[in-house]
Formats: C-alpha cells, sequence, structure tokens
C-alpha cells in the first residue's frame, strides 16, 4: 500500500472512531432494502367471487369435460387429476397425477395430445398451461411465469390453442400460442387492457375477455366480455382470431363467469350455461339459443347441467352436474 493511501485509511479509521462508529463498517456491504411483497396473479376486486365462480376448483366429481374427436371418449377432471373414460364404459382410466391440480382439458382434432390447466399446491392464484401426449405420456409447459392462464382451446386444424392469462397486465385477456407437433411456438396476445369509465363493483375497472371457443372454421373467437355493462360477466362477443382485432357483441344477458358459449356442429345454434337459483343444491344450466345471420333467437331449451359440450361429429351434448352427487351424462337434444 502506498503512503498515500495509508494516510487515507487512517484518516477514515480515525473518523469512525470519532463518530463511535464501529471499525467493522469500514468494510461492511451497503444494508439492501426489504423484499418487495410479490403482485398476486390477479388484479381484481372481491377476490371471493372469482375464486369460487372462475378459477379451477378441487371437485370430489367429474368436471370440465371435453370429448375426443371421434366422440368415443371424453376426458375430465376429477380429484385433481384428469381421466379418460369411454361414453359406453364405466371405467375410467387416470391420466395425470402428482402434487398439483390438473383442470380444464380439452382434446386435440388430432387426438394425440389433451391441453390443460395445472395449478401447484403452494402457487396460490397461478396456473400454467400443459400439452400431454397420449401415446407416450410426455408433459410439455406451454406457458411459464407464474400467471393465471385457464381455459385452453384447440383451434379446429389443432395448430393454436386459445386462452385467458393474466399475463402482463394481471388482468383476463385473450391470447394465442402456437403449436407444432406438440412444441409450443409464438405466444400472441389479442386483447388489451381497455378501463371502462362505468361504476362497477364486483367486476374490475378493467374490461375482461373470457370463456373463448374457436369458431369451427377456425377464423374467429367467440368470448364473454363486459365491455360496455357494469353488471355480470358479460356478453357474447365475435372477434377474428388476429391482435386487436375489432369485436362485435352478437348477444347480451347478464351472465355470471361460467356461460362458456359454444358453436353448434352445424353452426347453426350458440350453447351457453345460464345459472338459475331455482334450488337449494345447484343452479339449472345450459340453454340452447338458435343462431342465424340476423342474430340469436329467444327460443331456449332448459336443461340442468353445469357444462355443456357438444360432440364433434354428431348432435350429442355431454353434462355435468353441480352437486355433491356429480356425475356426467350424455344426450342428444330433444
Amino acid at each position: 500500500m502506498s503512503a498515500g493511501a495509508r494516510a487515507s485509511a487512517a484518516a477514515l479509521l480515525l473518523a469512525c472512531l470519532a463518530n463511535g462508529l464501529p471499525v467493522a463498517a469500514l468494510s461492511a456491504p451497503p444494508a439492501s432494502a426489504p423484499a418487495a411483497a410479490p403482485q398476486p396473479a390477479l388484479d381484481l376486486p372481491h377476490s371471493y367471487y372469482y375464486r369460487e365462480l372462475y378459477l379451477p376448483q378441487l371437485t370430489s366429481g367429474p368436471a370440465s369435460l371435453a370429448w375426443s374427436p371421434d366422440s368415443r371418449e371424453v376426458v375430465y377432471s376429477m380429484a385433481g387429476s384428469l381421466w379418460r373414460q369411454r361414453v359406453d364404459s364405466t371405467v375410467a382410466t387416470q391420466l395425470t397425477a402428482g402434487p398439483g391440480y390438473d383442470y380444464q382439458p380439452d382434446w386435440s382434432p388430432d387426438g394425440r395430445w389433451i391441453v390443460y390447466v395445472s395449478a401447484a399446491g403452494n402457487s396460490g392464484e397461478a396456473s400454467e398451461l400443459m400439452l400431454l401426449d397420449l401415446r407416450t405420456g410426455t408433459k410439455t409447459s406451454l406457458t411459464h411465469g407464474g400467471a393465471v392462464n385457464v381455459e385452453p382451446r384447440f383451434s379446429p386444424d389443432g395448430r393454436r390453442i386459445v386462452y385467458v392469462s393474466s399475463a402482463n397486465t394481471r388482468h383476463l385477456h385473450l391470447f394465442v400460442v402456437d403449436v407444432q407437433a406438440g412444441v409450443p411456438g409464438t405466444v400472441t396476445q389479442l386483447t388489451e387492457d381497455h378501463k371502462s369509465p362505468l361504476p362497477r363493483y364486483y367486476y374490475s375497472a378493467y374490461d375482461h375477455e373470457i370463456n373463448p371457443v374457436w369458431t369451427r372454421d377456425g377464423q374467429s373467437i367467440l368470448f364473454v366480455s363486459n365491455r360496455g355493462h357494469i353488471h355480470g360477466t358479460g356478453g357474447m362477443w365475435l372477434m377474428p382470431a388476429t391482435p386487436g382485432a375489432a369485436a362485435s357483441e352478437i348477444h347480451y344477458e347478464e351472465t355470471n363467469w361460467q356461460a362458456r358459449p359454444t358453436d353448434s356442429a352445424s353452426c347453426t345454434a350458440l350453447i351457453w350455461g345460464v345459472t338459475h337459483y331455482s334450488c337449494g343444491c345447484c343452479p339449472e344450466r345450459a340453454v340452447t339459443h338458435s343462431r342465424s345471420p340476423s342474430g340469436i333467437g329467444t327460443n331456449a331449451v332448459r336443461a340442468g347441467p353445469r357444462t355443456a359440450r357438444q360432440s364433434p361429429p354428431s348432435p350429442i351434448a355431454a353434462t355435468i352436474r353441480s352437486c355433491t352427487c356429480c356425475r356426467f351424462r350424455v344426450r342428444a337434444p330433444g
């Protein structure tokens, strides 16, 4: 050490002693600020509301059903795992297992893949999308980052998956991820943040888009949004599957998180869930309305299931009731 450096060190030592500071302060690193608490995955009011009605819930019976492409099997979530079952059998095969909770499966058009939501037990509200290869049992992550990623649906050609995510904004918007041979590609956000001036109470000031499904031609997305509305989760909207495309509302009623509209196989009817608290056990759901170029008709056929999904090639609907004796039923309209 040079004479000048020794003199500087001595002067600093004397200053520490004169001010009552410990000598160790000469080499101690600066104190770091306490780590900020992580932000929740969703920026929405009244968490009890959307947690109970929208986010995946652990069930003892079957829930969130999807058809196989040939309409001979269904896949559903039960007790935190995915199960596969032929509609003419009472035996189900377990597809997934582990410490997390697997939910909301959807079957690819070629029958090889199942996309689903997986939530780790200690992840809070966060959930990621996974892709299961039915030939090998291999699982591939489609999303990362700790956002809420839910409601995945394959496009008719099997090359894209639309889903709802809180990524980037912590609000619920539509995203699409490209998938080729089980390998995830580009992720595209279709809808952006828009703060509404409406005085909402149970819902965020920011508009949301939920319950997406592809139209049968794979060109557009049908979804539920509360754009321009105060009460309920919104009406039925249709938009081209391109970022920032203009959307049009094709029908409005005060939905409650779980409408999940879908086109009929003939594209002449729109099927969605409507909640009617007519008994003390479970809500009645599944209303079918006629759909035409002039709009949605008023003739409705009311049944009692919690979830309705039409089979791909034929007019058969599988339904799940939402009571303690949950079971799925397969029924034809009429």
